[in-house]
């Protein structure tokens, strides 16, 4: 009898603690920078804050043979041509604000999302 009294009371604690854990990592997951920053071979191309961006425009990198098209509108980016054989960074979506990174692996080329450097830190979340 006395196992099913802890049960009663450490199950719960358990399940809000685990459900506290969970919205911790989620809310670190879906919000994610505004910021777009586009990398080639780990050196940092360009920096787009997303929030910024009042007209759409688009711009090419070029390595060598190499060409990506990136086109960039009010909160959002995207991959929109390149001469890669696999086309998979072509294939993704807008992405904007806590979205997975749009890689082209033949290219070397990576747009991740990350916060604004100069906004003010949040001290209780450190975001």
């Amino acid at each position: 009898m006395r196992i099913n009294a802890r049960i009663r009371i450490i199950l719960p604690i358990c399940l809000i603690a685990a459900v506290c854990v969970g919205a911790f990592f989620a809310r670190a997951y879906y919000s994610g920078g505004s910021v777009a920053c586009i990398t080639q071979d780990g050196v940092v191309l360009r920096r787009i804050d997303l929030d910024t961006v009042e007209t759409p425009y688009s711009f090419t990198i070029t390595d060598g043979a190499w060409e990506n098209t990136v086109e960039v509108k009010p909160g959002a980016i995207r991959v929109s041509d390149a001469n890669c054989p696999d086309q998979i960074c072509v294939s993704n979506d807008w992405r904007g604000k806590g979205a997975s990174p749009i890689v082209c692996l033949p290219h070397r080329l990576v747009i991740s999302f990350e916060h604004d450097p100069d906004a003010a830190i949040d001290v209780v979340s450190g975001a």
